[in-house]
């Protein structure tokens, strides 16, 4: 069939629909207005609304009509090409979001975990508190580098810790569901003895790449109460995970 017969039987088609439109919606006017008693009050704005869009549908038909074939292709042509572009926009949406939701599931989660507190034989008057980096993600964190400091105090709220913005040595790898412990730098031990409400806090952070090639951090801040100090260790169970200072990227 030539396309210039099949665009004319479809404006047919068209035009037959709308004309049935019309009369339905005439005898829908018509049903309404013997249906109520009060005429005056629906028959003319219900009539006006209808008529308003009959000339607007008959408006369209008989642009349509005027329109030779070439016309009625390059039309269809810009609705295809409108329509293909809003799809091709709505699939590179829907990647993102896919591929985000991916990487979400699948990248490294440093976590950091208190692991006690102790003060060594030698050198004499020399402590170290300890730390351990779980990856929970599901591939290697990798370039991971940590930085461990001490302080002691008499606040249970402290809220005075200097962020960690670098650091130099970032060689290790931590792959999925593996613990790994590290201990900080020695530091004097003068203080750390069983005294009440008297705090050591273990804090800082670890820097490390989430498999997907994202900068990714964990700030974590360990408190740990003197009261329990005993037989030269803080063991881990009295380690608590401070209010303040831990955050995670």
């Amino acid at each position: 069939m030539p396309l210039g017969s099949f665009l004319k039987i479809l404006l047919s088609g068209m035009f037959t629909l709308a004309v049935l439109f019309v009369i339905a919606v005439e005898f829908s006017i018509v049903q309404t207005t013997d249906n109520i008693g009060n005429y005056e009050s629906y028959e003319y704005p219900a009539k006006e609304h209808f008529e308003s869009f009959q000339t607007f549908v008959v408006g369209v038909i008989e642009w349509f009509g005027h329109l030779n074939a070439e016309e009625l292709i390059a039309l269809f042509t810009g609705i295809l090409a409108v329509s293909t572009i809003g799809l091709w926009v709505a699939t590179q949406s829907i990647f993102r979001h896919g591929r985000r939701t991916t990487e979400r599931q699948l990248r490294a989660y440093i976590a950091v975990e208190p692991r006690g507190v102790l003060k060594v034989a030698k050198p004499a008057n020399r402590a170290i508190a300890s730390i351990g980096i779980r990856n929970a993600g599901h591939l290697p964190a990798i370039k991971v580098g940590w930085k461990i400091d001490v302080k002691f105090s008499t606040e249970v709220k402290l809220n005075d810790f200097l962020p960690v913005t670098v650091i130099d040595e970032r060689e290790n790898v931590v792959s999925p569901n593996v613990f790994v412990e590290r201990g900080s730098d020695m530091f004097e031990a003068d203080q750390l003895r069983n005294k009440r409400d008297f705090y050591l806090y273990v804090w800082g952070a670890v820097f490390y790449e989430d498999g997907f090639g994202e900068e990714r951090f964990t700030n974590f801040c360990h408190r740990y109460n003197c009261v329990n100090f005993k037989n030269r260790r803080i063991s881990a169970q009295f380690g608590r995970y401070h209010r303040h200072g831990n955050q995670a990227d």
